[in-house]
């Protein structure tokens, strides 16, 4: 019909729209591409106080808070390597570069040993894994509600026509068709990006004995997780420096 591709970019665009409302998921962030996580992480820290004056997707944010600047660095979600030091020795030169008084680096699959003692030796730069992002991003987006109402176009007539976000009730157009409603908001808290009005098919991950050295770097993640958990009751949480 000679509205549905009308309807199909309405559609898309809502529900990209409505998900800015909801928490996303750690494996969520991790399908996404570096850009667009750093799209995410950029708004999510401007939630929290900072003002960026980078473009949100560049590769080092770089924000302000409080009259103090900070540079952000974030290790690829498709990698599932542990971040090492040569990435965390980038970030300290990138932090030198614009003068800023610390640096962030997140990962979402965590960091390697030694990174702890470099850490400890250079207290502006913060390491961030998946679970303090999920924490921060939590508390970024405390107090937001997803907006009661959403658009959709009638695919007989073109008009747009706006539906009640938790109501799963038809409405008629003005010219009298009656729309049903386009989005299911409980889906966009189970949906994980990217978001399409296609379904994404995925391959299923094949199986394998994991090797020595993945089993020891997974017992350092455990520990070193539960490490950082005990640091948060005693430090500040990450990215709200400034205050």
């Amino acid at each position: 019909m000679q509205f549905t591709a009308a309807f199909h970019e309405m559609r898309s665009k809502e529900i990209a729209r409505l998900t800015a409302y909801v928490t996303p998921s750690l494996e969520g962030l991790m399908t996404l591409t570096p850009a667009p996580l750093r799209t995410q992480i950029a708004l999510m820290m401007e939630r929290l106080g900072h003002t960026p004056h980078s473009d949100l997707g560049a590769s080092e944010l770089v924000t302000t808070k409080d009259g103090r600047k900070f540079v952000t660095q974030c290790a690829a979600p498709a990698n599932p390597a542990p971040i090492g030091l040569r990435e965390l020795r980038r970030l300290h030169e990138a932090v030198m570069r614009h003068n800023a008084e610390g640096g962030f680096f997140i990962s979402l699959h965590g960091f390697t040993r030694d990174t702890e003692e470099f850490e400890r030796r250079m207290p502006s730069i913060r390491l961030v894994d998946g679970e303090q992002l999920m924490d921060s991003m939590r508390r970024s987006m405390k107090g937001m509600t997803m907006p009661p109402t959403y658009k959709t176009v009638c695919q007989q007539c073109g008009v747009i026509v706006e539906h009640r976000t938790h109501k799963g009730e038809a409405v008629p157009c003005r010219s009298g068709h009656m729309v049903g409603p386009s989005i299911d908001p409980t889906t966009l808290i189970r949906r994980k990006f990217p978001l399409s009005s296609q379904p994404v098919q995925t391959a299923k991950p094949e199986i394998r004995p994991l090797t020595r050295r993945e089993i020891r770097a997974h017992n350092h993640n455990v520990r070193a997780r539960m490490i950082r958990q005990a640091r948060r009751h005693a430090a500040q949480a990450p990215f709200d420096q400034g205050n």
